[in-house]
């Protein structure tokens, strides 16, 4: 409440009552445009129309807008035997490409093959919860590979400031279901704490 004067020099007191408005921000994402877009309504028992936004990263190369994992019956439920092998890791980020071979062990760790340095870790397949701590074969129509600094079976001779964890959807081959054609999806980083993508990658088999 504040006072002002006016022509006559009488003091005139105004209320100035602030109230809080409620928005709600509704929108659907296109990861092929990385921009999610919507409307906004305003007020919480009888929302009325207030106008439309648009929501695009600030750095599009590192902050993919990643698809909701839509559940596909009929799925392929790879199991652990079925992807262990002999394959090729190819990763693309923020101006660099990179591609080396591994190796996916049947205990679930897996290691570089042919670098001077060591690229390992742990890896299992997933239906939908990723547990890096089981101790148990996974199945399921994803697969997740854990590139680790420390640990009992972990990299060396290479310097990571993070461990990286790789979140993809396991492709069968065409015209043969039981053999894999691919694996594809997003790597990030952070992702106990503040997580963060920061690319793409393919795990290609080397002996097709």
């Amino acid at each position: 409440r504040g006072g002002r004067c006016d022509d006559s020099g009488r003091t005139r007191r105004e209320l100035l009552i602030y109230a809080q408005v409620t928005e709600t921000w509704t929108g659907q994402y296109d990861s092929s445009a990385n921009r999610v877009e919507g409307v906004v309504l305003e007020g919480a028992s009888e929302p009325e129309y207030a106008g439309r936004f648009s929501l695009t990263p600030a750095f599009p190369s590192l902050q993919p807008v990643v698809k909701n994992n839509i559940l596909r019956k009929n799925e392929t439920q790879w199991r652990v035997a079925d992807v262990a092998g002999e394959y090729t890791l190819e990763f693309q980020g923020d101006g660099s490409i990179s591609a080396y071979d591994i190796r996916l062990l049947p205990n679930r760790t897996w290691t570089s093959v042919g670098l001077s340095a060591t690229l390992a870790g742990s890896w299992n397949v997933f239906d939908s919860d990723v547990n890096l701590a089981s101790g148990i074969d996974g199945t399921g129509p994803r697969l997740w590979l854990w590139l680790r600094r420390f640990g009992q079976t972990s990299s060396s001779g290479v310097h990571l400031s993070q461990d990286r964890l790789y979140l993809g959807r396991i492709t069968g081959a065409a015209g043969d279901a039981s053999k894999i054609r691919r694996v594809k999806g997003q790597v990030a980083v952070g992702w106990s704490t503040e997580p963060a993508f920061i690319g793409s990658f393919r795990l290609v088999p080397r002996h097709q």
